[in-house]
């Protein structure tokens, strides 16, 4: 019987040393495992860079084209790479280029901002705090009244409308015409959205929303109120790579909308799909660029943005990249673009023929 109750009280102590030993050797035979497996790992990547010294080679070019600049807002270096190879220096050429980026006249922050709103399509995507705290987002259309600020035309049970009648703080992201991606302008107005319940105004409005959408019948429905931008807060402006800015209030509230960029679209279209050799040959007078693609993504009262994409000495075609052609002047109606391009087209055409016969020719 005493055996047996010393037994017993020894027990757990056997068990739980039983355990401890178990779960050490277990957690060591782990630890070997991810060690084989680490080195496992890193000899295999190893190998596939040793055989395939093109790729990394590739992986590295393609980054440092992804890094390298001809925006103007950039400084004429490379980002260094982490092996410790020394920076490559811009050539003459680049420098060229970031200079004349730099000086190329170009509209300010609040008239591109205000442009976009004003000769926007009417669409936007209106962002609202919801009823949990959180930004609830809807696609809706709008109108920019005279100061740029817009105008809008909600359905009572919308659930952004409800959001509205909690609290007024919202804003709104209206996107450049034909938007496609992070190269094209965008701009997010942020303030107070609030009720027009002033009936001797709501008809100023009202037209102000029919003017900009005429087949918006169901504006005259019972259940459909007019909405407002009454404050801006902040602009947030984005119009490309490297091109962004905070714009204060007041210099968005008194900034012109740019003539042009109302009908500029047509033109653009008109010129990349008729003309984008005469687009090619003013990027080579001014530049001295041999362009594969030259497409006019942008034309304002100032100059035009052309997206390029540029012949190499190595005879292979750079990634497309953007940049501003000034016009000699500014141009304010559509004969004037017109008239501006052709201008510029034959002086160009002469420039080449004068520095290089055989390139005018082609």
């Amino acid at each position: 019987k005493n055996q047996m109750a010393e037994a017993s009280r020894v027990a757990p102590y056997f068990l739980t040393a039983v355990l401890l030993f178990g779960g050490i050797w277990h957690m060591n035979s782990l630890r070997q495992g991810w060690i084989a497996s680490a080195r496992s790992r890193s000899t295999i990547k190893r190998a596939g860079f040793a055989r395939f010294p093109d790729l990394r080679r590739g992986l590295c070019r393609s980054t440092s084209l992804r890094k390298s600049s001809f925006r103007a807002e950039e400084k004429g270096h490379e980002v260094g790479h982490q092996d410790g190879r020394a920076r490559r220096e811009p050539t003459e050429q680049e420098l060229r280029i970031m200079e004349h980026q730099k000086n190329a006249p170009k509209l300010s922050f609040a008239e591109e901002a205000k442009s976009l709103v004003t000769h926007g399509n009417g669409y936007g995507v209106i962002s609202t705090v919801s009823s949990d705290g959180y930004p609830g987002g809807a696609v809706v259309m709008y109108a920019p009244d005279d100061d740029g600020l817009p105008v809008f035309s909600f359905s009572t049970l919308s659930s952004h409308t409800q959001d509205l009648m909690k609290s007024s703080k919202a804003s709104i992201t209206v996107q450049a015409s034909g938007f496609r991606g992070a190269a094209d302008a965008r701009v997010n107005l942020m303030g107070d959205i609030e009720n027009v319940t002033d009936e001797s105004i709501e008809q100023k409005y009202r037209d102000i929303f029919m003017k900009k959408h005429p087949e918006a019948f169901w504006v005259a429905f019972g259940d459909f109120a007019i909405y407002r931008m009454t404050s801006l807060k902040a602009i947030r402006f984005v119009g490309g790579f490297a091109r962004a800015a905070n714009v204060p209030s007041a210099e968005y509230l008194k900034a012109e909308a740019d003539p042009i960029m109302g009908f500029a679209d047509k033109i653009a279209g008109h010129m990349n799909d008729d003309h984008q050799d005469a687009t090619k040959a003013i990027v080579k007078a001014e530049l001295g660029l041999d362009c594969e693609k030259a497409e006019i993504k942008v034309i304002d009262r100032l100059g035009m943005t052309v997206f390029v994409s540029v012949k190499q000495p190595d005879e292979t075609i750079s990634p497309p990249f953007k940049l501003r052609i000034g016009f000699p002047e500014p141009c304010n109606d559509r004969p004037g673009v017109r008239d501006m391009l052709k201008k510029m087209t034959m002086d160009a055409v002469q420039i080449i023929k004068s520095t290089s016969p055989e390139a005018a020719e082609a």
